[in-house]
């Protein structure tokens, strides 16, 4: 169904669409002139870092779940059977407007699991086969409280899941 997120697609695929979509819209007619600006100064379509995640999710207030500080389910595909299409669950509360950031699918990022806050290792470190990496949001599987907007998971680059998929960004790494 093309109204659901994508999901079962490991981090290397991932991140090989990511740099089809970036190079796509630097070559497309079509790609609006604002993103177009923000490509050719350097930005790039990626998966978000677990910071940039966070703050997306949290806003500037600390909240505890993207729309606020208490548990909602009406915000949320938590505790389900499936996944719901794509902006089911609308948040109009939600930090910079952006929905489905709790719940649905596990949101892949592009850091590794290490102590965080951190500081970003060297692409070397990256690589290592045995690194996990961080994913956030939870999904239709997971209870109320593992979605906050502090909640981390972590996966093996190579797995394919049915409750992980991504979120792509536009970032300036």
């Amino acid at each position: 169904d093309p109204a659901l997120p994508v999901t079962s697609v490991s981090l290397p695929q991932t991140l090989s669409y990511a740099r089809w979509l970036d190079s796509r819209l630097r070559s497309t007619a079509a790609t609006p002139v604002a993103l177009l600006e923000a490509l050719d100064a350097g930005a790039k379509v990626t998966l978000p870092s677990e910071a940039e995640w966070e703050k997306a999710a949290r806003g500037t207030d600390g909240r505890i779940f993207p729309w606020g500080m208490e548990p909602n389910g009406a915000f949320a595909n938590v505790a389900s059977a499936a996944l719901l299409p794509v902006g089911s669950r609308g948040c109009e509360s939600c930090s910079y407007g952006i929905a489905d950031m709790a719940g649905n699918a596990w949101e892949l990022t592009r850091s590794p699991l290490i102590d965080y806050p951190f500081v970003m290792p060297s692409a070397e470190a990256l690589l290592r086969a045995d690194s996990l990496w961080v994913m956030r949001g939870g999904s239709f599987q997971d209870t109320i409280n593992n979605v906050r907007s502090a909640v981390r998971g972590a996966v093996d680059p190579s797995v394919r899941n049915p409750t992980i998929g991504f979120r792509l960004v536009i970032s300036r790494l």
